[in-house]
């Protein structure tokens, strides 16, 4: 019977870590010689939500994006920009909490400090919840920032 009961568990949390109920796209724009756009897409599953950047302490971890190389390559102008959210009650948190159901986009500009840098690299950390459960990921990224053709890889 425990190992049955075991085996439940293990195919439940081995399930629960399968999911990746949040895709991530990248774009990139290049406004000027030496000033880019980065853009970040997420599409989020259905009955799930992505938190916003900009949520109260004591709630779950907010949609947070790290830069390498930032402040000697290049300097980000400006905060970090995100669509429109919904905000309403969450149950789990016992809180107003402001996220994206469906999909989200987050843009930030930046400025080469270094004309011949190649790339721009990082990480999006981010949580997301439905109904039942809350997941935390990390996820790579890198812009190739090359003056014949701006591309972006997620």
């Amino acid at each position: 019977m425990i190992r049955k009961a075991f085996l439940l568990f293990f195919l439940w949390t081995l399930g629960v870590q399968a999911q990746d109920p949040v895709v991530w796209n990248t774009d990139l724009k290049k406004l000027s010689e030496t000033e880019y756009m980065l853009i970040f897409k997420a599409s989020v599953e259905p009955k799930w939500h992505l938190y916003s950047q900009s949520l109260p302490e004591d709630g779950p971890l907010p949609t947070e994006f790290v830069f390498e190389g930032d402040g000697t390559a290049y300097e980000l102008v400006g905060k970090m920009e995100e669509s429109e959210t919904v905000t309403a009650f969450d149950p789990i948190f016992e809180m107003d909490l402001s996220w994206f159901e469906g999909e989200g986009t987050f843009q930030q500009k930046i400025r080469l400090l270094q004309a011949e840098l190649g790339a721009v690299s990082g990480e999006i950390n981010f949580q997301a919840c439905d109904d039942k459960v809350c997941i935390f990921r990390n996820e790579p990224f890198r812009f190739v920032l090359d003056a014949s053709k701006a591309s972006a890889v997620a």
